[in-house]
């Protein structure tokens, strides 16, 4: 009897540890498993949104079209005719100030007169 017990003894054991290395295996299989369905997930993403040769070409077209817009903008700054219109209005108005204070003056006078109650 004592010999097989002797024998059974290291049978469970081995028995144990088995079963502990076998739901290790899993585990790890399970694992890996996960992470490859989600590099794999990732890697699509990826590959999903490449930056093309179509998309830079496009890309490059409408860089192209915002350079020849700037290149379109006036290298003045502010451009000569609009410096010119700005000062033609300047004079206009600085005319028609004189004009208003003449007035002004004038009215002032008759004004003036009309109070001492003589005509003009």
């Amino acid at each position: 009897m004592d010999d097989v017990r002797k024998l059974v003894a290291p049978i469970k054991l081995f028995e144990m540890i088995m079963a502990i290395l076998i739901t290790i295996s899993f585990a790890v299989s399970g694992w890996t498993i996960k992470s490859v369905v989600d590099h794999g997930q990732k890697l699509a993403a990826i590959e999903s949104n490449l930056f093309s040769v179509k998309d830079g070409l496009e890309l490059w077209k409408q860089l192209a079209g915002i350079r020849e817009m700037v290149a379109k903008f006036p290298s003045e700054s502010p451009p000569k005719w609009f410096v010119d219109r700005v000062s033609s209005l300047e004079q206009r108005i600085e005319g028609m100030n004189s004009k208003t204070t003449a007035n002004g003056e004038a009215i002032a006078k008759i004004q003036s007169t009309l109070d001492r109650g003589q005509r003009p």
